[in-house]
């Protein structure tokens, strides 16, 4: 078993974001498969989001978040991609939005001309380039931002839950974990200890330590996508950020 799936399995966080593209980019590497399927796994939804903003259509954004990945593989681009260029997330974004200028105007010149060469817009001027863009290109990065927080909590969540099924406790973090997006005010208590079988003094205290255990996960997330400890700090802000706005 490949270590990535190793990782996968078992919960723990050996590897990181950087070491995952190391390991997709170098076809050598024994960990290569595992590390494309890790890589899409964690950037599928957000790819979606930004591409489906973008052209418009649930079926086309399915269809074309497979070939961006598709040809993301076949043409070796993570080549370019490096963690003193800036956040794994900007250079896939930026990656995906030259992916769909081309793709987009390539299927309108099929529909005009049945299959005449297309000059790809990698060459055209910026004022070219700006005529052909889809719009929403800001929202469409709002979309892909806020979809990779969302991603982020889903997996400490996911990671969490892990920790309570391996210690018997699949029951406490299902009861519990319908309290997580409310406020401490907002909590009953009262019901959720007697949905625990517990004192209301202990069901305080494990949904303390839910919260706790929630926010440790959710900061490993976190730091596995940020360059080093020094840029851990302003990622949390930014990442807490975009899952509270309106």
């Amino acid at each position: 078993m490949h270590t990535l799936d190793r990782t996968a399995q078992s919960g723990g966080f050996a590897t990181t974001r950087w070491t995952i593209v190391a390991a997709a980019r170098d076809a050598g590497d024994p960990d290569h498969d595992a590390a494309w399927a890790e890589l899409a796994k964690r950037y599928w939804r957000p790819v979606h989001a930004y591409i489906r903003v973008r052209c418009g259509a649930v079926g086309e954004a399915e269809d074309l978040t497979q070939e961006f990945f598709a040809r993301l593989i076949a043409r070796e681009q993570l080549a370019r991609a490096h963690e003193t260029k800036g956040p794994f997330r900007a250079f896939l974004r930026m990656a995906a939005g030259r992916f769909l200028l081309n793709e987009l105007d390539r299927r309108r010149a099929l529909k005009r001309g049945g299959g005449e060469e297309v000059v790809s817009l990698d060459g055209l001027g910026e004022a070219a380039r700006s005529r052909n863009e889809p719009r929403d290109e800001e929202t469409a990065v709002s979309a892909y931002e806020r979809r990779w927080a969302l991603t982020l909590l889903e997996r400490a969540r996911a990671r969490l839950r892990e920790d309570y099924v391996s210690k018997g406790r699949e029951r406490d973090f299902e009861v519990m974990k319908e309290h997580l997006a409310l406020g401490r005010a907002e909590v009953d208590h009262g019901a959720l200890a007697e949905r625990l079988g517990v004192n209301e003094g202990a069901a305080r205290v494990a949904l303390h330590r839910l919260r706790q255990r929630l926010r440790e996960r959710f900061r490993a997330e976190v730091a596995d996508t940020a360059g080093d400890e020094s840029e851990l700090e302003g990622e949390l802000r930014h990442v807490v950020g975009l899952l509270t706005e309106k």
